[in-house]
């Protein structure tokens, strides 16, 4: 399912280099596309996804709040979620798996999420409530700052019957 590993940090007296991605860590997939998001503190950014396109995230600078949440119809794990501390300083990195959506809250004054995508962005991107009373993800916070998209997510519910049609 999710996958928890951590990215390399080699530092010295000139700065420090990080290692995100290693092809031989992930023999099986293929990642086509690269994005990053740099967000001020109470930023949200999703839940956001699809069915078919796996992901690898982590935050290379600052800290973010990283909540995954299954959208399978037929899993017996359909709307239930996992949360994960992403942080430069802790190097965590999660592997997002098809199927699943995802968003970040930014926790410090600015971070800096970095995430690979399998399959090329489309617009047709799922958008699930960040609040949705049926997840009832704990943020930790009430009033976060949200695109217009985000502002306009779907029920996790509003998804299964749209899938169900």
């Amino acid at each position: 399912m999710k996958k928890l590993t951590q990215y390399q940090l080699y530092s010295g007296i000139t700065g420090s280099n990080i290692v995100c991605f290693e092809q031989r860590e992930f023999p099986n997939l293929t990642f086509v596309q690269d994005n990053i998001s740099i967000s001020q503190k109470n930023v949200l950014r999703g839940l956001h996804g699809n069915l078919t396109t796996i992901k690898l995230a982590e935050c290379v600078f600052g800290e973010v709040l990283l909540a995954v949440c299954d959208i399978r119809i037929s899993s017996s794990g359909f709307g239930t979620y996992e949360l994960f501390n992403l942080s430069a300083e802790n190097r965590n990195r999660v592997l997002i798996p098809a199927g699943f959506v995802n968003g970040h809250l930014c926790l410090s004054e600015q971070c800096v999420f970095y995430y690979k995508w399998s399959e090329y962005y489309t617009p047709d991107q799922i958008t699930i409530r960040w609040d949705d009373p049926t997840l009832n993800i704990p943020w930790g916070i009430t009033n976060p700052i949200l695109s217009e998209r985000d502002r306009h997510g779907i029920s996790i519910q509003t998804y299964k019957c749209k899938q169900q049609l």
